[in-house]
């Protein structure tokens, strides 16, 4: 209001007013940015979340059918258990692009493809480490599958915060 008045008057002191005030705002902002610096990467967050899928690829879907297809392919025929599938091959089998694949994974499931088929491969996994303990964790790795045993280990740390021999031991303690 003030900078409109200063422009139609054309009064000096309402620039320096204006300039003023401007001023105090951004050494706020700069203050509270460097008290709180989580804020601006937490609103950087939400604006890049927001335009990644502004436009939906979703909007002729239905995610509820597809939610459940994928479960199906998941657990009754364990499709994860290919070392080499790939998200395009995946929305191939389930008759939609690798991008409506993609968002759903992100927005309906709070993963991404990897984090996606790592749930189920190391959910698998566990209920062999407990029920088989003469596999050993390596030939536990490629059945769930997993294409090497470093992954297996990052992957299976990442999700229960100890290694396979130690979630192994925990559950038959010899």
């Amino acid at each position: 209001i003030i900078g409109l008045f200063t422009l139609y008057y054309h009064e000096r002191h309402g620039l320096i007013l204006v300039s003023g005030i401007i001023g105090v705002l951004l050494i706020l902002v700069y203050l509270l940015r460097q008290r709180n610096p989580e804020i601006v990467g937490e609103i950087n967050r939400i604006v890049i979340e927001e335009k990644k899928y502004q436009t939906s690829q979703l909007k002729s879907i239905n995610t509820v059918e597809l939610g459940e297809r994928l479960n199906h392919l998941m657990e009754e025929k364990k499709f994860y258990r290919n070392d080499e599938i790939s998200l395009g091959e995946l929305s191939q089998e389930l008759g939609v692009s690798q991008h409506q694949l993609s968002e759903f994974l992100n927005q309906h499931m709070g993963k991404n493809f990897f984090s996606f088929l790592n749930f189920y491969r190391i959910k698998e996994a566990k209920e062999l480490c407990q029920k088989s303990p003469e596999k050993t964790i390596l030939s536990i790795a490629y059945e769930v599958g997993f294409p090497s045993k470093s992954t297996f280990y990052d992957a299976f740390k990442r999700e229960t915060g100890m290694s396979p021999t130690e979630f192994r031991k925990t559950k038959h303690p010899n």
